[in-house]
This record gives structure tokens, sequence and C-alpha cells, in this order.
């Protein structure tokens, strides 16, 4: 009789065992799948520096803000078009302007370009554009003189 007992009690251990060992297995899958489920591929790049960075961030957006500026994409096809005006309406001379065009789910096609004054206050590329179907973030760094002017835009090309 003590035996048999033994060998229930053995197999109840055994049993809670393996109910926790298959518990664990069944918890990973289920969570490896809604990871694979719901990744977008997006990833925000070099989160650290922009953390430390955080208050001249801040205070480049309020002077930005300050600036008033009216920055317009005219184009975006083979070709860009930024029509850049001030505060006043005036168009803004002899300013640097870099376009970064960033592919958010695939990276190695970024491309980045500087534009060039066609007239005044009206910014293009000097060569064609080639993008390839889908979503672009693109960024437009505006210089001029000590100021600086930044944009993040998503479009979608077809």
């Amino acid at each position: 009789m003590n035996k048999v007992l033994n060998m229930k009690e053995e197999y109840k251990i055994f049993f809670v065992a393996g109910s926790i060992f298959l518990a664990t297995i069944i918890a990973n899958f289920v969570v490896i799948y809604y990871s694979f489920k719901t990744y977008d591929g997006l990833v925000e790049e070099n989160y650290y520096l922009k953390a430390l960075n955080y208050q001249d961030n801040k205070n480049q957006i309020h002077a930005q803000k300050n600036l008033n500026w009216n920055v317009d994409i005219k184009k975006i096809d083979k070709e860009i078009e930024i029509l850049l005006k001030d505060r006043n309406s005036k168009e803004i001379e002899k300013a640097k302007i870099e376009v970064t065009f960033f592919r958010p789910t695939q990276s190695g096609f970024d491309k980045k370009i500087n534009l060039i004054e066609r007239k005044k206050g009206i910014y293009v590329n000097s060569n064609t554009i080639n993008l390839n179907k889908g979503i672009w973030d693109v960024y437009i760094k505006i210089r001029k003189d000590n100021l600086k002017w930044i944009k993040k835009q998503r479009i979608f090309i077809n």
C-alpha cells in the first residue's frame, strides 16, 4: 500500500512540473506570435542621443515657431521645389536647404540632396529624384545665417 501512495505522489509531481513547463512554452509562443503580428518595422534611431538632447530639441522647436517661416513643398515627383518665405511673406534668399528622403520600412534607399536657389525664395534640386513606390519620410533642414528650421513630413508615392 505504501508503494502505491509513493507512485501516485510521483505522478503528481511529474504532472505539476510538466504542466508548468507546458504553460511556459505556450506563453512563449503566444508572445512570439503577437510580436511578429504587431511589428510595424519602424524603429527610432539614436533614441538615446535624442533623449540626451531633449532640451536642445525643445528650444529648437520654440525658436522655429518664433521664426514663423512658411515652407511650401510644391512638387515631389522627379523634382522637388520649395518656396521659402519669412513671417512677412518676403522670400528668403541665400538659404541652404538639405532634403533627405528616408524609407522608414526599408533601409538602404535613403537619398540626400541639396537644393539650389532657382529664383528669389524658390529652391529646387539639380538632379532628378527617382523614388520607389511606398511610404517615405522627408526631412527638410534649412539654414540661413545662424537660423535653423527643420521639418519632418511623411509622404506616399504611387
